[in-house]
């Protein structure tokens, strides 16, 4: 018994070591699953946290990128001018952006570097933002494309007018001493006797007038010529008119330009100082100074004499100037390249001698937005080509004067004298327009009174309003019409 005991006792402690062999085995075992896991965890971990950080540069960009088309489609009146400023805002196809205002991730410092590329040329265009995560050795790439559609503007423009009217009169027409309107008249009154016409020869009125039907039989009050009148054959929108008026903008505030100084030959002459651009000495002529509109400016005041030229380049965008005084007393503003500059005149609009703006260039290229209350005179061999708002300022433009383009005024009197106006919208629901002296208007009127004499006429001609600057709104697009993003995809 004693040695069966004694064998029994050997095999016990065989068990054991046995059994401890299998727990270490197991144990060991256990503990690389769980180190493979814990490894396999932060592995992913990490991928995984790259993955987002190539996202957030994607949206990142995305934001940017998006306020970057809406404030270059405003800034842009043609679908060409647009896209080559965007192309030049967003860097195709170099480093846009790099960001790394990201939180630690594990004592490292992820960053997202961004580029973007053009895919197609047409419009709309297809662009794609491609950004690259990194979170130490570890880097995932994310796509992201999205599209641009240049929409054309819609800004109110002119509302409709009767075809073939060269005067739209709100409240009475009064010819006197051959004063003679060549093509149709639209008359709003239905008040008697608001039609005036002296007796003076010749045919006065080429075409026929319309009036509101009930007064047919009592609008006419002449002394010899009668012209045909006849029932309104289409409506005219008082309302909307006046909105034009009533949409002059708010003026936007802008920068001062900086101070330049032009060094010529071991000259030197402080053109900008203090707010103010001087285009008075002969430096600026000779030196061929350009003000280089890179951005909108404001400026206390343009300053012209001597009959020097200040060249503006506006680079294929649209710019804007505010300004106190515009004092162009001798001297001119010409315009170079594509482009639109629009001039915001806060207090005083000063035109001497044989002063220019815009001289033989494309009208659409200046528009000039006048809140003063002191009254313009245009005289001599004075010409605009381009188009004016007035929001409360009379105007008078004689003496050989010239403006080509669309005038528009909140005032309550025009006069144009002695000269020839070709080319010529002209509205102002509130004012009298008086043609005096032999004015010959070419184009056509919109007034609350009409009043011509002298020899003085209004020719209707086919006016084409493409690119009537002047709106009762802002561009009817959607920011949601202008760009649109697609799923951001990961690239391997």
């Amino acid at each position: 018994m004693r040695h069966l005991a004694k064998h029994e006792s050997g095999a016990s402690l065989l068990m054991v070591i046995m059994t401890l062999m299998v727990l270490s085995i197991l144990g060991a075992a256990l503990a690389t699953v769980s180190f493979a896991h814990v490894k396999l965890t932060t592995t992913d971990r990490d991928y995984q946290a790259t993955y987002y950080i190539a996202e957030a540069g994607v949206n990142q960009a995305y934001t940017g990128i998006k306020a970057t088309v809406l404030s270059t489609y405003e800034k842009n009146e043609s679908e060409a001018t647009f896209y080559n400023q965007l192309n030049a805002l967003l860097s195709l196809n170099a480093t846009y952006e790099t960001y790394d205002d990201f939180n630690l991730s594990f004592n490292e410092q992820p960053h997202a570097v961004v580029r973007i590329e053009q895919i197609s040329e047409a419009n709309p265009r297809d662009y794609k933002i491609i950004s690259t995560g990194t979170i130490g050795k570890r880097e995932r790439t994310v796509e992201r494309k999205f599209t641009v559609n240049w929409t054309g503007k819609d800004r109110g423009g002119v509302p409709s007018l009767p075809k073939g009217s060269a005067a739209i009169v709100r409240n009475q027409i009064d010819l006197r001493n051959s004063g003679a309107i060549r093509g149709d008249a639209y008359l709003a009154s239905n008040k008697p006797k608001t039609i005036l016409i002296d007796n003076g020869g010749g045919e006065r009125v080429s075409g026929t007038i319309y009036v509101p039907e009930e007064s047919l039989e009592s609008a006419l009050n002449t002394a010899g010529f009668k012209p045909t009148l006849s029932p309104h054959q289409s409506s005219v929108s008082w309302e909307s008119i006046d909105s034009i008026i009533q949409g002059f903008p708010e003026f936007p505030t802008y920068d001062f330009h900086k101070e330049t100084t032009i060094n010529y030959n071991g000259h030197v002459y402080e053109v900008i100082k203090n707010g103010n651009l001087h285009v008075d000495n002969w430096i600026v002529r000779d030196s061929g100074f350009i003000l280089d509109l890179e951005d909108n400016y404001r400026f206390n005041s343009l300053i012209f004499n001597s009959n020097y030229k200040l060249k503006m380049q506006l680079n294929g965008a649209v710019r804007n100037i505010v300004v106190d005084h515009l004092d162009i007393s001798n001297g001119h503003i010409e315009i170079i390249g594509d482009g639109t500059v629009n001039l915001f005149v806060r207090n005083r609009l000063t035109l001497g001698s044989g002063s220019s703006i815009n001289a033989g260039g494309d009208r659409s290229k200046v528009n000039i937005y006048y809140l003063g209350s002191d009254n313009i005179i245009m005289n001599g061999s004075q010409s605009i080509n381009g188009s004016l708002f007035l929001k409360t300022a009379n105007i008078t433009i004689t003496s050989g004067a010239n403006f080509n383009g669309f005038l528009v005024s909140g005032g309550n009197e025009i006069n144009l004298s002695g000269g020839t106006f070709n080319n010529m919208l002209l509205i102002a629901p509130f004012a009298n327009l008086n043609l005096l002296g032999g004015a010959k208007l070419n184009g056509l009127s919109v007034s609350n009174k009409l009043y011509i004499e002298g020899g003085a006429f209004i020719n209707y001609l086919d006016f084409n309003f493409d690119g009537f600057p002047f709106g009762n709104g802002q561009a009817n697009v959607e920011p949601i019409d202008l760009i649109t993003p697609h799923p951001p995809t990961e690239t391997h």
